[in-house]
């Protein structure tokens, strides 16, 4: 093997131990297990998420189903175009974190991401207040402001993090089964057309129409009260 090719393969060796083994910058573990870093990358996207958002899908895996524990509905919560109120900062539901090493990011022992009530969900309205639960097993958000435990809400609502469909609008205020958003005991006043009153927020066709407006810890009026 003359010197220029000798060269040339050792460039391409070279580079493909780079691709495998530096650039990825974490090693893919399941996703209840901790994921260990093989270089000094700090990118979130690394781990979990992509290039455009840090959070999943993908899941430390690499699973993009929304049935698995690792991805379930975080799209749902935080991308603008999927979530029925503004985005969800990470910081609502687990410690907030600016660096792989920081407390509370890695090093639990049983490797999973802890949940962690954030202001949102602990939002007091007239006579409720909530008491976040997170049940690791079921993957289940209960007796949460944002799923339905305030005033005129459906206080023991339960949403289920790997099933999208487990939340529709009557699910937090009006009626679980049909999804009618009226909640059932104190609308007694224009049951079908949530616009009338509501119009700041949804439109004719009840679509959100200003989704900083939905689950803001305030009730929105056409007539500021």
């Amino acid at each position: 093997m003359n010197k220029t090719i000798y060269k040339i393969f050792s460039a391409s060796v070279l580079l493909f131990l780079l691709s495998v083994a530096i650039i990825p910058g974490c090693s893919k573990q399941a996703d209840n297990l901790v994921v260990v870093p093989t270089s000094n990358a700090e990118s979130c996207a690394m781990c979990h998420g992509t290039a455009e958002h840090p959070y999943p899908p993908k899941s430390l895996a690499g699973n993009t189903l929304p049935t698995q524990q690792g991805v379930g509905t975080h799209e749902v919560h935080m991308d603008n175009a999927l979530s029925h109120s503004a985005p969800v900062a990470c910081s609502e539901c687990h410690t907030p974190v600016s660096s792989y090493y920081d407390p509370g990011h890695i090093g639990n022992g049983d490797g999973i991401a802890e949940v962690i009530f954030g202001a949102l969900s602990k939002t007091k309205t007239t006579g409720f207040t909530p008491n976040p639960v997170w049940n690791n097993s079921n993957q289940t958000c209960s007796s949460v402001y944002c799923h339905g435990y305030f005033k005129g809400g459906n206080s023991t609502a339960t949403a289920t993090f790997t099933n999208p469909s487990s939340v529709v609008c009557g699910s937090c205020h009006g009626n679980p089964t049909t999804g009618n958003p009226k909640p059932v005991t104190t609308h007694q006043y224009y049951p079908d057309e949530c616009w009338y009153c509501h119009g700041k927020v949804i439109d004719s066709n009840n679509v959100i129409i200003n989704k900083t407006r939905h689950v803001n810890g305030v009730i929105d009026f056409n007539v500021e009260m």
